[in-house]
């Protein structure tokens, strides 16, 4: 790779001359410190600190650099760090932002966003000591865009003091992540989350992951919430009681109230294959089962066959392929390179009911493919025709939507389908289409009558089959079905590992209308 060394002027919002911003943008090479750090140093010029200052703001950046890329970067990973310099009242605010590795409990304080002393992490004595070169220094995680470095050096000049408050200023978004060592021990201990845990349980998302969870799980403050709301139950797996090897949640959605996902399943590297995920599967299904719930479900990536494997050996099922709901260029930090393109996702459920029972009005076209499924997942279904118009004329049509602008992905659930139905669906379509959403699912409740007659009028729109969601409805099983919007597929790159996952990749490679 050739490295090179960029910079732009970003212009701020307001019209005063003073209040100005630039940006560079180096390779995370620590060679690459003292070329930044010189362009800081004449933004200081120009702003008018004395030479002592200017050698001080030099010093002081070019020890960040070298500090933030050593700690926020495996060896040989390939990224960007951007430092932008703006003109403030106090003087100079320097800004350091990447998308490495987040901030641990060690190096912020919730409360100030801050090192403290006693904390006592590597990066933090090095952000310490750069309070010798600047007067204010702030750390802030910001979720999937990153975090940043805060440098605030102030200026003697007393005459300026006039500008603008309308600057370029990107918004603080709270806390995030920590990591912590590993151990040679495999006795399991798995537990609710402590609140005081989540930022270390943040950064083992990352470290394993990179940005590709829910946001919240980049934010120690919202996962400590979310479990407060019961709207997630995380738990932690112990190694020898002394250090967190693994993280997983039960996650409880709205629109399914009787089942719940199973998601964020984390383990360190130096821990697979060594009984921590089955031992938070096992306290999970016995947790899931204490509250009384039908089912369970997870959702694998297919870029790989590890997860789906490990699905199936507790007992899930393989039920739905959901295309491109990944963002293609999403890095998989120590699993898989970044994706070539947008990465699809197959359900598997299991089944917590000792003889779990459905009645579904599945569309004529899809009814041996759903059939199947049925019968993949332990479940005796009866398959009903729809013998007739049962959307009643006096019922409303109603329909939710689910919306993720960075995953670019989104999800309508039909909740009650009246006359209008197609059009509130093509209205919601449309509006998504304009604000260039690329993959759109539709759920429809395979309990009501309906769903058999609509399904083709819904296909006309575009969608077309993805599979099935046992109990994905308060009342009923839910139909999925998906729609790209110029979204190019590689079937032939999707792995999947069972018969029946074969046998449905292939049928919905079959009906999807973009394989022309």
């Amino acid at each position: 790779m050739v490295a090179d060394l960029e910079g732009r002027i970003v212009k701020p919002k307001a019209t005063s001359t003073l209040c100005r911003r630039s940006e560079i943008r180096i390779p995370n090479d620590p060679a690459f410190g003292p070329a930044a750090a010189r362009y800081v140093a004449e933004v200081a010029r120009f702003i008018g600190f004395s030479e002592t200052d200017l050698q001080s703001v030099e010093r002081g950046v070019s020890g960040a650099i070298t500090a933030l890329i050593r700690y926020s970067f495996e060896p040989g990973e390939d990224a960007d760090l951007i430092i932008s310099c703006e003109h403030i009242a106090e003087g100079l605010k320097v800004t350091l932002n990447d998308r490495g590795l987040p901030f641990g409990a060690a190096e912020m304080s919730m409360e100030g966003r801050m090192c403290a002393v006693e904390n006592g992490s590597e990066l933090c004595s090095r952000i310490l000591a750069l309070k010798g070169d600047f007067d204010e220094v702030s750390l802030h995680n910001l979720g999937p865009e990153g975090k940043e470095t805060v440098l605030i050096k102030h200026t003697n000049r007393k005459s300026i003091v006039e500008h603008e408050p309308a600057c370029d200023l990107r918004p603080f978004e709270a806390p995030a992540p920590h990591f912590a060592p590993s151990s040679s021990e495999t006795r399991w201990t798995v537990r609710r989350i402590m609140p005081a845990e989540a930022p270390e349980v943040s950064k083992l998302v990352y470290r394993s992951y990179g940005y590709t969870y829910h946001d919240y799980a980049y934010f120690p403050e919202k996962i400590v919430a979310l479990n407060e709301s019961q709207k997630i139950h995380s738990v932690v797996a112990i190694a020898d009681g002394k250090e967190i090897a693994g993280h997983c949640v039960l996650q409880f959605h709205e629109d399914n109230p009787r089942i719940a996902e199973m998601a964020q399943a984390v383990v360190k590297p130096e821990y697979r294959s060594r009984g921590c995920l089955r031992a938070m599967t096992e306290y999970l299904v016995r947790l899931a089962y204490e509250k009384g719930l039908h089912g369970l479900f997870t959702r694998s990536v297919t870029e790989h066959l590890f997860s789906q494997k490990t699905a199936h050996r507790f007992g899930f099922k393989d039920c739905a392929l959901l295309l491109g709901i990944i963002p293609r260029g999403t890095q998989f930090k120590s699993l898989v390179h970044h994706l070539a393109q947008r990465g699809s996702l197959l359900v598997q459920f299991r089944s917590l009911l000792k003889a779990p029972h459905a009645t579904c009005f599945a569309p004529s076209g899809h009814r041996e493919m759903i059939a199947k499924l049925y019968v993949n997942l332990g479940i005796e279904a009866e398959i009903k025709e729809d013998f007739g118009s049962s959307t009643r004329v006096d019922r409303e049509s109603a329909l939710r939507v689910h919306a993720s602008a960075r995953m670019q992905f989104a999800r309508i659930v039909i909740e009650r389908s009246g006359t209008d139905i197609v059009n509130q669906v093509q209205t919601a379509m449309r509006a998504l289409l304009i604000q260039r959403f690329e993959v759109i699912q539709l759920y429809l409740d395979l309990s009501d009558s309906s769903t058999a007659r609509l399904t083709g009028a819904l296909e006309d729109l575009g969608f077309f089959f993805a599979g099935i969601l046992p109990e994905g409805f308060a009342h009923g099983d839910g139909l999925i079905l998906q729609f790209l919007n110029n979204v190019p597929i590689d079937y032939d790159a999707i792995k999947v590992e069972s018969k029946v996952a074969r046998e449905l990749l292939a049928y919905i490679r079959a009906n999807d209308p973009n394989q022309g």
